[in-house]
């Protein structure tokens, strides 16, 4: 009786030691799987801000950008600057892509891409211009005399350009487009035309 009494004890108190070992392990099981899930959801919710806020700054960039850009007046100069910069690398497309007055009139969009395609055909290298002329009609409307230089001789080149306000940054716009290349033509148009600005264009 005594030796089963102490076998039923030892056989109690190893069972109780792996019913403690188990809720011991049950619990720190529980504790890491908690503890796992917690950590996944603050990083799943870090990574969620972390894309809201990019985005909102994304946003807030565009809008400053685009009224940077409704607020900038550019100059007719400027733009024709652009457009002989394209000129002068070949960019013929996209020199008239910047006369937007021609856009949908098609006919003189392609005439203009012609025009300017035959002169570096015809004249050789493009090697440069001058503002010759300007004349300004209101603060709305006004034209420029561009003398570009060829490897052959100069070529007058007369943009029209029109604004319909002045207020709120109004950009100018390339309303038409002309091209002389007989000397004594571009030397009669300057000869005639009231002179605001002379000589300061950029060389080639």
């Amino acid at each position: 009786m005594p030796v089963r009494k102490t076998l039923n004890a030892a056989v109690n108190f190893q069972v109780g030691w792996c019913r403690l070992f188990h809720s011991v392990a049950s619990h720190n099981r529980n504790l890491h799987v908690n503890f796992g899930v917690s950590m996944r959801k603050n990083s799943l919710l870090i990574r969620v801000l972390l894309i809201i806020g990019l985005v909102m700054a994304g946003i807030a960039l565009r809008e400053t950008k685009a009224q940077d850009a409704s607020t900038a007046v550019v100059s007719p100069t400027a733009v024709v600057d652009q457009i002989m910069g394209l000129i002068g690398q070949g960019k013929i497309d996209d020199a008239v892509g910047m006369m937007e007055g021609l856009k949908s009139q098609l006919d003189l969009r392609e005439a203009a891409r012609d025009r300017l395609i035959h002169l570096r055909d015809e004249q050789g290298a493009y090697r440069g211009y001058d503002v010759a002329a300007i004349q300004r009609f209101t603060g709305q409307f006004q034209t420029m005399d561009v003398l570009a230089y060829y490897d052959e001789q100069p070529v007058l080149l007369r943009f029209h350009f029109y604004r319909p306000q002045t207020q709120n940054g109004a950009k100018w716009t390339v309303l038409g487009f002309q091209v002389s290349t007989a000397v004594q033509e571009i030397t009669d148009i300057l000869k005639d035309t009231p002179v605001d600005y002379v000589g300061q264009g950029k060389k080639g």
